[in-house]
């Protein structure tokens, strides 16, 4: 999830939060893939947007020119809640991965303490029954 255009915007936007909005265009160089997920991020109302400032025209005529690069964004608060619950996402994925990691070795101690156990068991009914079957005429 850390690796996704989605999740590097709405960090980059999070660390560098100050009110204003911010230029993201240096986190992808493909422009058209960065609008398009800014498009989807607004509408899920996670971030606000406002477009890039547009370049005088050079040449013969006058007006401007639209700017390339994708709109400025600033991060809502349903955004930053949207992160902190990818980030814990992230943090249960990891956990979950180790405890999978160390169970083939957990199983080993149980199956080995398992059979343990069932030899003590038996020597202690051995203890137990040889007294009974194998009786001493003491008096």
């Amino acid at each position: 999830m850390k690796h996704t255009l989605e999740y590097k915007i709405l960090k980059h936007l999070s660390e560098n939060n100050n009110g204003r909005f911010m230029d993201v265009s240096e986190i992808e160089s493909d422009f058209d893939f960065l609008k398009s997920v800014i498009s989807d991020l607004k509408k899920r109302e996670l971030i606000l947007t406002e477009p890039y400032p547009s370049s005088p025209m050079v040449g013969d005529w006058i007006g401007v020119v639209p700017s390339d690069k994708p709109e400025k964004c600033k991060i809502k608060l349903s955004g930053i809640e949207y992160l902190d619950s990818l980030e814990k996402t992230e943090v249960d994925f990891e956990l979950a991965k180790k405890t999978l990691e160390e169970f083939p070795r957990t199983k080993w101690f149980a199956r080995v303490g398992f059979f343990i156990g069932i030899g003590l068991a038996i020597l202690e009914l051995i203890k137990f029954l040889i007294p009974i079957m194998f009786p001493s005429d003491k008096i």
